[in-house]
């Protein structure tokens, strides 16, 4: 397989699906990650409290450790991102480039507007790919359940999974 994870922040993979993308890098498969936003976080009496260099450093250092490619678009800042036909359009010619195959993305069913956003442009991106799983990152209520229906055996990888 060639898997792409789609996520909002250079967290989203790791909180989410660490374990599995782990598992497949492990298993052989080629394993991709894009962010769509800047990650940055700001305070609103303006502290910084993640600048770009840091959210990058660790996003190569969770790739490394779990075996995957892993790509910022960097097409907002954190918090601004909205569906739009460019950042479609950017997303399918990454997945058309690669060849994907299967797509792992938030699910549309959460409480963060970025997350919300993420699953609908990377969805209507994968318009010719055959495999498209959602997975959840934030537990915060919703008033649609999440109902995972496909697992991955993350066993002895938990450990790998919380370093990432």
């Amino acid at each position: 397989m060639n898997i792409l994870f789609v996520g909002a922040h250079h967290d989203d993979l790791e909180v989410s699906a660490g374990g599995s993308v782990y598992r497949w890098a492990k298993d052989g498969h080629k394993v991709h990650s894009v962010i769509l936003t800047d990650s940055t976080w700001t305070g609103p009496d303006g502290t910084q409290f993640r600048s770009n260099d840091l959210v990058e450093a660790y996003a190569q250092k969770a790739a490394c450790g779990l075996g995957y490619t892993h790509t910022s678009l960097n097409l907002c800042p954190c918090f601004e991102l909205r569906y739009s036909d460019d950042k479609v359009i950017k997303l399918l010619q990454f997945i058309t480039e690669r060849d994907i195959d299967t797509i792992v993305t938030l699910t549309p069913n959460d409480a963060h507007p970025d997350h919300r956003a993420t699953s609908e442009i990377a969805i209507n991106a994968a318009r010719f790919v055959p495999r498209v799983l959602l997975t959840r990152v934030s537990w915060n209520t919703y008033p649609t359940k999440f109902q995972p229906n496909y697992f991955v055996d993350i066993t002895g990888l938990l450990e790998t999974k919380s370093k990432a």
